[in-house]
């Protein structure tokens, strides 16, 4: 046989391959499509059972749940997708009357043994149901998935273990962090904070032992959280942390968080020598804690060559009350030429500064007043 003719033969051997290709794809989605169709048109008559469980009234619920829990097997498997689905969406006694009819249906049994599905959308499904159920139990089914070749499931994986509350997800949580298959820090931060006080631990040691995006990442949620343990940790971060962006997220956490301790390493994160950035974040953060000790830093720092230094230490000062206050109308003041009024010249960015927080805080005060 000649070249031609056997890539010829090839050519016809490979169309007739895409051909079938398209065909048993095409199959599979009539198919499925069919069985969606005759769930749905099975599921209608329940329609009014399900309405009842999803109002959320304790004695509807109940007899709803009753009723579910009797159905057939083909009926039920029509509705199971419906009742998975309104655990995100009951609280309380029906949540776990929902949970607990799941269990009793074997639903999520077959949830846990899809968490090894080869099907990508099936493990991610499992996951989410997994997740909306709470049970800690189900974070060893979960946290495989936090290493999960696809992306997408290694997200839902997160999130599910969330809404579990079992702390000892927190350290596996910030590992995926990093790469190898890491998570984006907003899912696995949003995971964490949902996890509370628990998480608190974890965040202490990923301060002290984590790496970089770990540490960044714990400083964040710290400070959100509320996490008043971490507050050496955070002091130790801002005084001597080689990255920059754990430095600027720790005097983040560190204002929010308002320990008295946090004032001179933040006092000290504004020096000169320290990049604006940190700086522009430290002074911010003194007025967030609070201490009318910082104020006659904060006034010095009005006099900042770096605009945003400057006019973050003007808003720190309108937060520290009279004191604050006072120092900011004192350089308002250097923007004018004693009895005459204005000056002639431009303001300096000192009054400038003062004077737009002075602005802003008394805006403040009167949408305040009037709310």
């Amino acid at each position: 046989m000649t070249t031609a003719a056997a890539l010829g033969v090839a050519l016809v051997a490979l169309a007739a391959l895409l051909a079938a290709l398209a065909l048993v794809v095409t199959v599979a989605r009539t198919l499925r499509l069919s069985r969606a169709r005759r769930r749905r048109v099975r599921a209608e008559p329940l329609r009014p059972v399900l309405l009842r469980l999803a109002a959320g009234d304790p004695e509807d619920a109940e007899e709803a749940l009753a009723e579910l829990a009797a159905l057939g097997a083909a009926d039920w498997a029509a509705v199971e997708p419906v009742v998975g689905g309104l655990l995100l969406k009951v609280r309380g006694e029906t949540h776990a009357a929902v949970v607990a009819l799941l269990e009793r249906r074997g639903t999520l049994d077959r949830a846990r043994a899809r968490t090894r599905s080869r099907s990508v959308v099936r493990r991610a499904e499992a996951a989410e149901l997994l997740g909306a159920t709470g049970l800690a139990r189900a974070t060893r089914h979960l946290l495989p998935l936090l290493e999960d070749r696809d992306p997408e499931v290694r997200q839902v994986a997160a999130r599910a273990l969330g809404r579990g509350g079992d702390a000892g997800a927190v350290r596996p949580l910030l590992a995926r962090l990093s790469p190898p298959r890491e998570i984006p820090a907003r899912v696995v931060a949003t995971a964490v904070l949902r996890l509370g006080a628990a998480a608190h631990p974890a965040l202490v040691d990923a301060l002290r032992a984590g790496d970089a995006p770990q540490r960044a990442t714990a400083a964040e949620i710290a400070g959100l959280s509320g996490a008043l343990p971490c507050v050496p940790g955070l002091v130790a971060a801002l005084e001597g942390d080689d990255v920059l962006e754990v430095r600027i997220r720790a005097a983040r956490a560190l204002g929010r968080l308002g320990p008295r301790e946090a004032v001179a390493p933040l006092v000290a994160a504004t020096a000169d020598r320290e990049p604006v950035p940190l700086r522009a974040v430290a002074a911010r953060a003194l007025g967030e804690v609070g201490d009318p000790a910082a104020v006659p830093h904060l006034a010095a720092l009005l006099r900042a060559a770096a605009h945003h230094v400057a006019a973050n230490a003007a808003r720190a000062l309108a937060d520290l009350g009279p004191a604050g206050r006072a120092a900011l109308a004192a350089a308002a003041d250097h923007g004018t030429d004693g009895a005459n009024g204005p000056s002639a010249g431009p303001a300096t960015g000192e009054a400038a500064h003062a004077r737009d927080a002075l602005v802003t805080a008394g805006l403040r005060e009167r949408a305040g007043a009037t709310s």
